[in-house]
């Protein structure tokens, strides 16, 4: 996963600056990045658990899906009709994908060693008005990050390795159901 999302990264710059990266994306190269697709990550210490949490917008990553599909960061295969037909679900695996992507270049760049992560989504209710929905929370630890081989991490299995791993009853009600 870790060469996969570097190289989409290295597009990502390449297209906005018009010059190569030598280096592999930094922390704030990722969290810069993942702006452009509407997405913030919020850092906050707690005590010895320092909490993390990637917030994207629904509707900027319906609407960049197309770019994201070029880069090869989404599936080819995904038609405007399902994503018109379960925005949220498709947002959330985006969600769950770059919140995963964050936890190497975390660990690499910070100090801490406890970390709660958190992906919320900003969605649109039936009447229009968006608020921020928290879809997932995990636990993880720097001991855990390096017994990950990031190049081939599947993000399917961060629900099985996290610690506490967990969705919310809205990220259920929503993410497949009625939306």
């Amino acid at each position: 996963m870790r060469r996969f999302v570097t190289i989409c990264l290295a597009g990502l710059a390449l297209a906005g600056a018009g010059h190569a990266q030598a280096a592999a994306p930094s922390w704030d190269n990722y969290v810069a990045t993942y702006g452009k697709f509407g997405c913030a990550v919020t850092e906050q210490p707690h005590g010895a658990v320092d909490q993390i949490l990637v917030s994207c917008d629904q509707e900027k990553i319906i609407e960049a899906f197309p770019a994201l599909q070029q880069l090869g960061f989404v599936n080819p295969d995904i038609t405007q009709t399902q994503l018109n037909t379960m925005p949220t679900a498709f947002a959330g695996a985006f969600l769950l994908q770059i919140t995963a992507s964050l936890i190497e270049p975390y660990y690499t760049a910070k100090h801490g060693d406890r970390t709660l992560w958190g992906g919320a989504l900003l969605v649109p209710d039936r009447y229009g008005h968006e608020a921020n929905h928290l879809a997932f929370t995990f636990r993880f630890t720097r001991t855990l990050d390096r017994r990950i081989d990031w190049d081939h991490f599947q993000v399917s299995n961060l629900s099985k390795i996290a610690p506490e791993f967990q969705t919310t009853p809205w990220w259920d009600a929503h993410a497949f159901g009625s939306q």
